[in-house]
C-alpha cells in the first residue's frame, strides 16, 4: 500500500506545475510541494495522521485517470488495494492490459499461492502471490475470462473467482447434473479434478462482472460428445443448449456479448447461438474448406504424428479459426500454428499469412487478441500459447525423455511459449520448466 501511494504521489508532483484547469486548483488547495515531498520521502509507514495531511481517498476522479495511465498493471494491483475509492477508480476508467501467466507455486505442497508472469514486462518478472486461493484449494479451473477465474469446487458448485482483486468470488448454479459429475460433500480431490477434466472443457464470460452485472457464461461440457449450457443472472441452473449434429466442441466464444460461436472440433463449422432471441435461436456455419483438412495436407512433411487443437479468436471485430499443429513422438509438443479469418456471410475461410501487430494468447483461457502498438513488449504476429492438454498436465516428461538424444525431448510435453507466424519457430519461456509437472494447468489471466 505504501508502495502505491509512493508512486501516485511521484505522479502528483509532476502534474503539479501544468496549467490543468481542473486539477491545478485542487492540488494548491490540499497540497504544498513540501508536503508532497515530505510524505513521499517518508519512510515511517505507521507515523500518526495529522490534520494537515490530505486525505488520499479525496483524490477527483480525472487525477486518479491521469495516474492510472501511467501506472504497469502490477502497479494497478496495488493501486486497488489503497483504498475502496481507488479500487472503484480501476472500475471506472478500465485500461487495457496484457494478460499475465498463471502459474503454481513453486513450493512443494503449496496449493493456496500462484506465480504470475507478465510476458509484456522486458524484466520478465515473476510475481508470487500467497494464500490466493485459500477457500478455494480443492478446486478444477475451466476457464479464465474478462480477469476472472471459472472454477469447479467440491460440491460441483460453479465459481466466479478474481484473484488479483482481493479473491473476490460469485458463485454461480452447480454443473455436475449436466456434466454428469456426482455431487459429493467428501469427493477426493484427485477424483474431483479427474472428474472436472473429462466432463468440462472450456467456460467463458460476455463481460467482465465487476462492469456488467448483467454478464452471462458459457461452457463446453462432456468431452467426448461435447455440449453447451450457458448461465444468465438470475438463473437457477445452466441452460443447456441442443444441436442437431453430434460433433463434440473444440472452442467457445462470446460476440457482442449476446452472441455464441461454438467451433465444431473438426473445423469444419460453427453453431452460431443468439441468445437474445426467445427460444433462443441457432445457425451453423459450414466452412469451406473445412480448417483441419487444409491444415492435415502437410502431413507428408513430418515423420512423427500429429494431432490438432482449434480455437476461436476475436480480433479487430473479425473471427480468427486458429488450427494448433501437435507433433507427439514419445512426447508431445506444439510444433506451430494456422490462422484462418472467418468470412461469416459467405462460410468461408481465408488463410491468414501476417497478423502484422496483433498478438494472439491461446490455450484454457478465453482467446485474446492484443495490439503490439498498446504493448511494444510484446513479439507481434505471434502467438502466445499454454498448454491445455489437461488430461496429460500430471505427467512428468522430464524423467520420459533422461538419456534421449533426441533435440525434442528437452522440449517437454507442456510446453507453454510463443510461435512467430513470420518466422516458423516456437520459442519457450525460460521462466517455465517445461519438463516438470505443471499442476494445477497454467492460465492466461488479465490483471
Amino acid at each position: 500500500m505504501e508502495y502505491s501511494i509512493c508512486i501516485s504521489i511521484s505522479i502528483l508532483i509532476i502534474f503539479l506545475p501544468t496549467k490543468s484547469s481542473t486539477l491545478q486548483p485542487w492540488l494548491i488547495k490540499h497540497f504544498t510541494v513540501a508536503q508532497i515531498k515530505r510524505m513521499r520521502f517518508s519512510s515511517n509507514s505507521h507515523a500518526k495522521k495529522t490534520a494537515d495531511q490530505p486525505n488520499w481517498s479525496e483524490l477527483p476522479a480525472d487525477l486518479l485517470e491521469l495516474i492510472l495511465k501511467s501506472l504497469a498493471a502490477v502497479d494497478i494491483i496495488r493501486f486497488k488495494a489503497v483504498c475502496t475509492s481507488w479500487m472503484y477508480a480501476t472500475k471506472y476508467y478500465p485500461l487495457p492490459q496484457p494478460p499475465w501467466l498463471m502459474l503454481p507455486s513453486n513450493q512443494q505442497n503449496d496449493v493456496n499461492s500462484r506465480r504470475f508472469f507478465d510476458v509484456a514486462d522486458k524484466a520478465r518478472t515473476i510475481y508470487t502471490m500467497t494464500n490466493l486461493f485459500r477457500g478455494f484449494s480443492d478446486s478444477w479451473c475451466i476457464g479464465s475470462s474478462h480477469g476472472w477465474l471459472v472454477i469447479v469446487d467440491k460440491k460441483t458448485a460453479v465459481h466466479l473467482f478474481n484473484p488479483l482483486s482481493g479473491g473476490r468470488s460469485i458463485e454461480l448454479p452447480e454443473i455436475g447434473t449436466i456434466a454428469g459429475i456426482p455431487r459429493s460433500f467428501n469427493i477426493d480431490v484427485h477424483i474431483l479434478h479427474r472428474l472436472c477434466r473429462i466432463h468440462t472443457c472450456k467456460a467463458v464470460l460476455s463481460s467482465n462482472p465487476s462492469r456488467n452485472k448483467n454478464f452471462m457464461a458459457a461452457v463446453i461440457y462432456n468431452k467426448r460428445n461435447s455440449r453447451l449450457a450457458y448461465y444468465k443472472k438470475g438463473y437457477r441452473t445452466w441452460i443447456q443448449l441442443y444441436n442437431d449434429h453430434r460433433e463434440s466442441y473444440s472452442d467457445v466464444i462470446f460476440h457482442n456479448d449476446d452472441q455464441l460461436f461454438a467451433l465444431v472440433r473438426d473445423g469444419s463449422s460453427i453453431d452460431l447461438w443468439n441468445l437474445k432471441e426467445n427460444p433462443v435461436v441457432m445457425t451453423t456455419i459450414r466452412l469451406q474448406p473445412c480448417a483441419i483438412s487444409m491444415v492435415s495436407g502437410e502431413r507428408r512433411y513430418f515423420s512423427s504424428s500429429l494431432k490438432y487443437a482449434s480455437y476461436l479468436v476475436e480480433s479487430l471485430d473479425e473471427i480468427l479459426l486458429v488450427v494448433r499443429i501437435v507433433v507427439i513422438h514419445g512426447l508431445y509438443k506444439t510444433h506451430s500454428f494456422r490462422v484462418f479469418k472467418v468470412n461469416v456471410k459467405n462460410s468461408q475461410l481465408e488463410k491468414v499469412e501476417c497478423l502484422h501487430d496483433r498478438v494472439l494468447f491461446l490455450g484454457g483461457n478465453q482467446s485474446l487478441s492484443l495490439s503490439t502498438r498498446d504493448f511494444p513488449a510484446l513479439q507481434d504476429n505471434s502467438v502466445y500459447f499454454t498448454d491445455d492438454r489437461w488430461s496429460m498436465m500430471n505427467f512428468n516428461y522430464y524423467y520420459l525423455g533422461e538419456g534421449e538424444k533426441d533435440s525434442h525431448t528437452n522440449y517437454g510435453g507442456h510446453d507453454v511459449g510463443v510461435y512467430s507466424l513470420e518466422d516458423g519457430v516456437v520459442k519457450l519461456f525460460d521462466q517455465v520448466d517445461n519438463r516438470q509437472i505443471i499442476y494445477p494447468p497454467p492460465f492466461w489471466i488479465l490483471p
